[in-house]
């Protein structure tokens, strides 16, 4: 398979043994610049920990990942068809152990892999790589492949997958996407994206079809699936969950609530008064300004089927979330946001561009910045503090911190088996309120270590 005519800049694509090398040098740099700017966690979060404690005791043979698959399709993740990530929690468990710096390297690792894996594909398209490799390591879309185990891994299947297809090896192509989606099925959407290419682009179609036999071999899985182990009630809210989805698309990977942190609103502020305030508005259509920009440049400068293939590409990412069976995290548009970052980076770049480029990492380099160096760090230091008694039935912890700042859902892993009283939400935002008693709350259980845990006879 011939890669296409480039797009805007001149890239050279290597062959043979040089794209080895390439491949191999650019991964290396990418991991080193994600080492460089995350810094490494002490603890877990969400329930990484207890994940991974529930299959440590399963042995690491064919017995051990049946079990840790249906142990992921009743408890972890029901309705999802996800084996793959189930058998990649399995081998991490048994291989790096319940140590999260571990866990973060294979983190980091894994999502240099996938940033290098859609960077080659930009390559082969005619776009520029390392602004594609730029957008996706700054966008907030990568923040849980760094703190969450598995969806680096993921990505790599996919985006290495969708390189296979564009190197000329549709089979391999078949084989990393089937993985990917048996690991999340959003990464079905990149099973469609050769078929795309062959219709807009005039390239044959048949390879193209081979790749899409991923998405009817799911489906059986699904039904499979759907036997052996049931299904569970399903969590809507439609009109919430479009909401978060447009937004964070608009605005090239940005959720919802790390715009709530912004000074001049107060703090814990709700999203439906974010909605629903013409400040909140503004606030919104700011953060989705420069993204905006950077797509209409970018359609005025390349061709009509470049627009139309990183359209399409970004539209099934980005429509199936839409769904009300969905849910809105802004990872979840990694594969629609690859197609749009194809798209910037096939246009030359103007001093527009470069203005409006500036703007996109300004919008996304503040809450990552609040995120991995202010408000991660205050809660691994209370969850340590909190680490001497966590697995003792009695203990009650009394106004422990359970968040800090406006994010999505980032929570550390207390592995806690008592109870909480009066658990509090320390909000990290600059603006003027009532939070001396949650801050000094804080402070206390940071500095005193366990004096905020007591035990119950």
């Amino acid at each position: 398979m011939t890669p296409p005519a480039a797009e805007g800049a001149q890239v050279r694509v290597w062959t043979g043994r040089s794209a080895a090398l390439t491949f191999i040098v650019t991964a290396l740099g990418v991991c080193a610049v994600l080492f460089a700017i995350h810094p490494a966690p002490h603890v877990f979060w969400f329930d990484i920990e207890r994940r991974l404690d529930d299959v440590t005791a399963l042995p690491l043979t064919l017995s051990g990942a049946a079990q840790a698959i249906a142990l992921q399709a009743r408890v972890h993740s029901p309705n999802y068809v996800r084996p793959v990530r189930a058998i990649q929690w399995l081998v991490l468990a048994k291989t790096a152990g319940v140590d999260p710096r571990r866990i973060y390297v294979t983190n980091i690792v894994s999502l240099g892999l996938a940033i290098t894996g859609l960077m080659e594909v930009a390559r082969r398209l005619g776009a520029n790589p390392y602004l594609v490799g730029f957008c996706f390591a700054v966008s907030y879309v990568s923040v849980l492949p760094v703190i969450f185990v598995g969806f680096g891994f993921t990505l790599a299947f996919g985006f290495l997958g969708l390189l296979a297809y564009f190197s000329g090896s549709a089979w391999l192509a078949f084989a990393g996407l089937l993985i990917a989606a048996l690991s999340h099925e959003t990464m079905l959407a990149l099973s469609l994206v050769p078929l795309a290419h062959a219709v807009i682009e005039r390239t044959p179609r048949r390879p193209a079809l081979v790749v899409t036999g991923v998405i009817p071999l799911y489906l059986a899985c699904r039904v499979v699936y759907a036997v052996l182990f049931g299904t569970a009630p399903v969590w809507t809210s439609w009109p919430e969950t479009a909401t978060r989805v447009v937004f964070a698309f608009a605005s090239g990977g940005l959720p919802l609530e790390p715009v709530r942190g912004v000074p001049w609103f107060p703090p814990f502020l709700r999203v439906r008064d974010l909605l629903s305030s013409g400040k909140g508005m503004l606030t919104l259509a700011a953060a989705c300004l420069p993204a905006l920009v950077l797509t209409a440049l970018a359609c005025r400068h390349v061709s009509p089927r470049r627009s139309l293939f990183c359209g399409v590409w970004a539209a099934f990412g980005f429509l199936p979330l839409l769904l009300p069976v969905t849910t809105p995290e802004a990872y979840h548009l990694s594969v629609a946001l690859a197609g749009v970052f194809v798209l910037w980076a096939s246009q030359p770049l103007s001093k527009t561009a470069v203005v409006a480029l500036a703007a996109w990492l300004i919008v996304h380099g503040w809450p990552r910045e609040q995120l991995f160096y202010r408000d991660l760090p205050v809660m691994a230091k209370a969850a340590q503090a909190l680490a001497a008694v966590k697995d003792d039935p009695r203990a009650v912890m009394v106004n422990v911190p359970i968040q800090v700042g406006p994010h999505y859902a980032m929570l550390p892993d207390m592995g806690f088996r008592g109870c909480f009283v009066d658990p509090i939400w320390i909000w990290t935002s600059r603006a003027d309120g009532g939070l001396e008693s949650e801050k000094a709350a804080a402070r206390r259980i940071i500095e005193s270590g366990t004096s905020f845990i007591r035990l119950c006879e």
